[in-house]
């Protein structure tokens, strides 16, 4: 939740971090790899939930090197001020490992 926030440039601190991500990531998305959604949800994210988009795993289905047309993807609609950021969650490989990112587009 924190790197979300912070990916809109959003500072927050652990203690109060799950009432401030509901007061700006409007809806959990996720997609499919050709970019159509396939859930969403608002409100308090459900950890036991597995359709929640929040609990999607991406550096485990990268890891697991499905093909991408099994896999969902997740996406945050945020409200910053009256823009609308989306973010979105993404992971990859380097020297040293596998990373994981949180990525704002249309701050």
């Amino acid at each position: 939740m924190m790197n979300i926030l912070g990916a809109i440039g959003v500072p927050s601190e652990r203690g109060a971090v799950e009432a401030k991500f509901l007061d700006f990531v409007e809806e959990r998305i996720s997609i499919d790899s050709e970019g159509r959604k396939v859930s969403g949800m608002s409100g308090t994210v459900d950890s036991g939930n597995a359709d929640d988009p929040f609990n999607i795993d991406v550096q485990k289905d990268f890891r697991s090197k499905a093909p991408a047309s099994e896999l969902t993807f997740p996406l945050f609609a945020c409200n910053k001020e009256g823009q609308r950021p989306l973010c979105g969650a993404c992971s990859g490989q380097r020297p040293l490992g596998p990373n994981l990112g949180i990525c704002g587009l249309g701050i």
